[in-house]
């Protein structure tokens, strides 16, 4: 079978820099929201009126999924952004 050429990117401080700070955002969102959602009350207002009044309540469950959301959301962003620094022309 035919092997796809492999292709040595030089990693650049910049890349490293890149991935590092994407993790301190990954664990600082984490923990934040962890944080958070361990002090909330049971019920949190999850819909609001238009003059900020609370009109409904919902179990604190709902954090854990905008926690995740943006935890998957900064994982995406991570990976698109250590893609494009990789997919540039090594040729100068």
């Amino acid at each position: 079978m035919n092997q796809p050429p492999k292709i040595k990117v030089p990693v650049t401080a910049r890349d490293w820099f890149n991935v590092i700070g994407a993790w301190l955002v990954f664990a600082i969102v984490l923990f934040y929201g962890l944080h958070v959602y361990s002090r909330a009350p049971q019920q949190i207002p999850i819909r609001f009126d238009w003059l900020g009044h609370p009109v409904a309540d919902g179990d604190k469950t709902v954090m854990l999924w905008l926690l995740g959301s943006v935890t998957l959301l900064v994982i995406n962003l991570w990976l698109r952004l250590i893609f494009l620094s990789f997919s540039g022309s090594t040729e100068r």
